[in-house]
């Protein structure tokens, strides 16, 4: 399966038209860095190839990569793709919309709770030398028949 698209990308996360396709495609390629460091370039191109190998882990990095490509998104903006940062609310009057954004703290505790959902897609395919802590969770688990363990 070919990368994740930024339309499929701003379609997923609901993130606004007014998202720059340039920066969702960085925060792609962001979050594909942190998944090979991951699970290993050849996972990574397994996934990517139109015919995987193993579909099931293909859906599972594939469902990581979207969340840490978001994570990616949200540390480096510190926003959801809107100019105001993440909204919390949205209030609509005749006067126009009114935005109220996540704070700097929240901002942090959301990116860790993306990772945190990226690493349940990975743990199965994490590389044996993995020993990071995302979320607050310690992740070491190594692949299965993967010639390290």
């Amino acid at each position: 399966m070919p990368q994740i698209s930024t339309a499929v990308f701003k379609a997923v996360f609901t993130a606004t038209s007014r998202a720059n396709d340039t920066e969702v495609a960085w925060g792609l390629r962001g979050g594909l860095k942190k998944l090979r460091k991951l699970v290993g370039a050849a996972a990574v191109a397994d996934y990517l190839t139109d015919i995987p190998t193993d579909t099931e882990r293909a859906d599972d990095l594939e469902m990581a990569h979207a969340h840490l490509a978001y994570g990616v998104l949200a540390k480096r903006a510190g926003s959801r793709l809107r100019e105001g940062g993440i909204v919390i609310s949205e209030t609509h009057s005749e006067e126009g919309t009114k935005e109220t954004y996540m704070t700097p703290e929240q901002v942090k505790v959301f990116v860790a709770e993306l990772e945190a959902e990226a690493m349940e897609y990975l743990e199965p395919y994490l590389i044996a030398e993995t020993h990071e802590s995302v979320g607050g969770v310690e992740f070491s688990h190594p692949v299965i028949g993967c010639g390290q363990c």
